[in-house]
Formats: structure tokens, sequence, C-alpha cells
């Protein structure tokens, strides 16, 4: 029997994955969990019968590995964030009890956390796949897409495109700080390399929708791309925002290290910038400020809006080739928990076995690319192009 435990089930890209679930065949059962006083029977009883409930704390590793073992799913899919702080050990609490793992990570910093728990996901026969969500995720499968047939890969460019979103909860404001800091990193030369956060800007146009400049980010895409593509010379993730003001303020803030955990004294409080920083940027002070205003507007002019956007080049033949595929999803969300709900489904049902921890460049593409138009998401075709990223200014 194939099951699927989902933590963070009642918020919602744990809910929307397990719809989606709910609906596939292959999966015979679904077990739902959130934290205690959350109305998670609600949601199972929306999906059906073969939906059970539970309660942990995903901060408590050890209480994790306890649901797991009562339970004994063919996956854990956590959409329980943040995952600077749950996640490499909510995946060592799964290998421990040698459960497969699925994640919608999406924090540069952990990483190398997750990297370190390899060896005992391999010795353990336990799937781990950190980031199966939009960027990371959807990203990765679109780079592996765009690789196929070629000899070699040089270079893989990752973009995507959103709304600043006008309800977003303090933690996920830091985290777009961070995102933006200084010690962000690109592959140059084949190695990895820090770079300013929104620097080697370049204009993007998505169809559609208009044409913004994008800044390089801190993602885990560039981080864990030399594991699948051995040959890369140069990679790396640039954001673009609705509200152009928006990246340039993130930008700013994340050089001036306002993502820091590093506490400092203010008026006789011990204060932390990245706790500071979150609280601000969801507050009525900011909401005051003209580059809100600019938010404002571009929600209204745009509607919601997820895009991603990969450019690959390398050798066919002896011959240099682009390759650019991009897609937008006018469904807010879907590309997270859509790419989630099918890592799950992949792994659940064995179509998918590769112990070890990787990012979703190992779904391979004959799977997963049926498995995406099911849930929604159809990505098109890519075509050939000498894209601006492969000339960006160093």
């Amino acid at each position: 029997m194939s099951s699927v435990l989902i933590v963070g089930g009642a918020g919602y890209q744990g809910r929307n994955a397990a719809r989606i679930l709910a609906s596939r065949p292959g999966i015979d059962h679904l077990v739902l969990v959130d934290r205690e006083g959350i109305a998670i029977d609600d949601v199972a009883a929306e999906l059906g019968a073969d939906v059970t409930t539970d309660f942990v704390d995903v901060r408590d590793p050890s209480a994790v590995a306890a649901l797991l073992r009562r339970h004994q799913p063919s996956v854990v899919l956590n959409c329980a964030g943040p995952f600077r702080i749950v996640g490499a050990d909510s995946a060592a609490a799964a290998i421990s009890t040698g459960t497969n793992y699925i994640d919608i990570l999406d924090d540069a910093a952990v990483v190398p956390d997750y990297l370190a728990l390899d060896d005992s996901a391999r010795a353990a026969g336990v799937t781990v796949i950190c980031g199966a969500g939009f960027t990371p995720g959807l990203t990765n499968i679109i780079g592996r897409v765009l690789a196929e047939g070629l000899d070699d890969v040089e270079q893989m460019h990752w973009s995507y495109l959103v709304n600043t979103t006008l309800a977003v909860a303090p933690h996920l404001m830091t985290h777009r700080v961070q995102m933006y800091g200084s010690d962000t990193r690109v592959v140059e030369d084949g190695e990895l390399v820090p770079v300013p956060g929104g620097s080697r800007m370049v204009d993007i146009e998505w169809p559609g929708v208009g044409t913004f400049k994008a800044g390089v980010c801190a993602h885990p895409e560039p981080l864990m791309a030399q594991r699948y593509f051995p040959t890369l010379r140069r990679a790396s993730i640039r954001g673009c925002y609705t509200a152009p003001a928006f990246l340039e303020l993130l930008a700013f803030l994340g050089n001036a290290n306002f993502g820091s955990d590093t506490t400092f004294t203010s008026a006789g409080l011990e204060l932390r910038p990245d706790v500071l920083i979150g609280d601000f940027l969801g507050s009525d002070a900011f909401k005051s400020s003209r580059i809100w205003d600019q938010v404002l507007s571009a929600e209204q002019e745009y509607g919601p809006v997820d895009g991603v956007r990969v450019a690959v080049s390398g050798r066919r033949d002896g011959v240099r080739v682009g390759r650019v595929l991009q897609y937008v999803s006018r469904e807010r969300w879907l590309t997270t928990h859509g790419v989630a709900a099918v890592a799950a489904e992949l792994v659940a049902t064995g179509a998918v076995d590769a112990p070890g921890v990787h990012s979703a460049e190992v779904l391979d593409p004959q799977l997963v690319l049926p498995a995406l138009r099911a849930a929604g998401i159809e990505l098109g075709d890519f075509v050939e192009s000498d894209a601006p990223e492969f000339h960006e200014v160093v």
C-alpha cells in the first residue's frame, strides 16, 4: 500500500498537495499532520475516507521520528517551514526511521546540512528530495529537460517571477531579505563564488506579463547543480518581482545584513536584524510607504503570477546550443504544491527510488512531465535562444 504523510497538512501548500494526491490512483492513503489546535480534521473530511490525521511539533525531531514510526508511510512530504530551522532535522528524523522524505526547501543556507545526510540516507536506502516545489523544484525539472540530448552542459541559469503578495508572514519577509544577502553564491569558472545579492541584473521578458529586471539571489539551485551536470561552468538564479522597487529594497537590505540572526543591543534591548526586518516589512509602517504603493499597483495590474524561466547552454555534436523554457501560471502557488504532490506520488509508488539526498533533478522527465500535466502544470516546449543570461557582465 502506498501512503503519503503530509506535515503541515492544514496549511495552504499541504492541503492543496493532499487534494492532488487524493485524486491519484496510485496513492492508497493519506495522513495529514499539523500542530495541536489546528483544524486538521476539517481538511481531512473534505478529502474522503482514506485520510487519517495526527499532530506533531515539527521543531522536535524525536516527535517527528515517533510520528513516522507510528504511521509508517511510504514517504513523508514536509510542507511546514521555515526550513532553515526544521528542514534538515526533519530529514534526519525520516532517515532514522527508514522513511523516504520530500520537502519544499527554498533556503540556500541549510543546503550543506542536507548534503551532510547523504551517506546516512544511502545506507538506510532512503530517498530524500529537498526542494520539490516552485523554486527549487520546477526550476530543476526544467533544467534537466533542457539538458537532455546535449553532450555537455556549460551554463544553466534559473529565474522566477512573482508578485510581492499582499499578505505574507513575517518569517517569509525575512527569508526574502536573506535571499539577497552579500554571500549569494553563483557558479563561475566551475567554482561556487560569493557575489552581492541583486547584482548581475538582466532584463527578462515574461510572455503575457511584461519585462522586468532580475538580480541574482541565494537559492539552492546553484549549490546542487554540479552534482547532476559536472561540466557546468556558470550557473546562477535570479529573482524578479512585478514591483521592481521591491527587488531593489530587498537587495539593499540583504547586502546591509538585515537577514542576519546575530543579535545587537539597542536602547538596552537585545534585537535580531532578521526578526526586526521581517516584522517591519509586514507592518503598517512599511505599508504606508511609496514602495508598498508600487506593490499594490503591481498586484492590481498583473494579478496573481508565478513564472519560471530556465536557460541552458551546452554543446551538441560540437556545436554550441542555447535553450530557454518559460512557464507562467496565473494560479498562485500551484507550482509549489503541484510539484510537491507529484514528487511524493512518484516516490510513494516506487517509480523513483534513489537512496541519498537529491534535488528535483533526480526526477526522470519521462515520469515527471506526464504527472505534472495531470496536476495541471503543462510546461510546453523550449526554444533555441542565445539568452541574455549567457552574456551577463561579470
